[in-house]
């Protein structure tokens, strides 16, 4: 991704130090605040998927239950 450097007089932020380490440790944050929150969102996945079984499945939804349901319970099997 190309980005133009707003903070000084570089054109591409690859070229500016300073801008880069700032973007690598916002990186460096928003991954930590997500695999701070993974416990939490794998047990909310769990919870999910074990109330849309116990309701006989997704129905007829448009997008592919048998997809959106196997992805859920893969995401689940990689995290435990």
């Amino acid at each position: 991704m190309h980005h133009t450097c707003v903070n000084c007089k570089y054109a591409s932020i690859k070229n500016c130090q300073d801008c880069f380490e700032k973007m690598a440790k916002a990186k460096g944050e928003a991954n930590a605040k997500l695999i701070a929150a993974a416990p939490e969102l794998l047990e909310a996945l769990k919870r999910i998927v074990e109330r849309i079984d116990i309701n006989g499945g997704l129905g007829e939804y448009k997008g592919g239950p048998v997809f959106v349901m196997k992805a859920a319970r893969e995401a689940i099997a990689k995290a435990e």
